[in-house]
């Protein structure tokens, strides 16, 4: 299935997402314009699954 050429690859990918998820801001992010809190974490998520499927 896997070769050894895609693992090392998937664990720099996992790590980026790891390190991504945990420098998030704690409350929040600056800078949403008018959304509301709820509008910019859906937004957010959205993105993220985009970002996944690549």
């Amino acid at each position: 299935m896997g070769t050894e050429k895609e693992e090392p690859d998937c664990q720099k990918q996992f790590q980026a997402a790891v390190s991504v998820i945990q420098n998030l801001p704690k409350n929040g992010m600056p800078g949403t314009g008018k959304m509301s809190r709820e509008e910019a974490m859906s937004a957010y998520i959205s993105e993220m699954k985009l970002v996944a499927q690549k």
